[in-house]
């Protein structure tokens, strides 16, 4: 983990996947999207993102995450830099980053 994460660094959580025995949180450090414990990260603002949709993968496993992700292959094309993918998260970005200037 320490080659992808710094210590004292603020992320902002993209996702949440929640499992049977680990809830894991979607983070970007600027170039990937990846997974992270939960129990890696100390919250620092409980306000949950306006745009996460809740879907049941299996009866143990829940994602809370924009409707982006859940894009047949995003994950595999964003991994890929494919061009289509990478605007639309920077388009979500933008978005959320502007709903935090109005609402927080």
């Amino acid at each position: 983990m320490r080659e992808y994460l710094k210590i004292d660094i603020n992320y902002e959580v993209y996702g949440l996947r929640i499992s049977e025995d680990t809830n894991y949180y979607m983070i970007f450090d600027g170039g990937h999207l990846f997974e992270i414990p939960s129990q890696l990260f100390e919250i620092v603002d409980s306000r949950v993102c306006p745009l996460w949709v809740v879907r049941c993968a299996t009866k143990n496993k829940r994602t809370f995450w924009p409707e982006l992700f859940y894009k047949d292959d995003f994950f595999e094309n964003f991994s890929e830099w494919e061009e289509v993918e990478r605007k639309a998260f920077d388009r979500l970005r933008q978005i959320i980053a502007a709903y935090k200037e109005i609402f927080c």
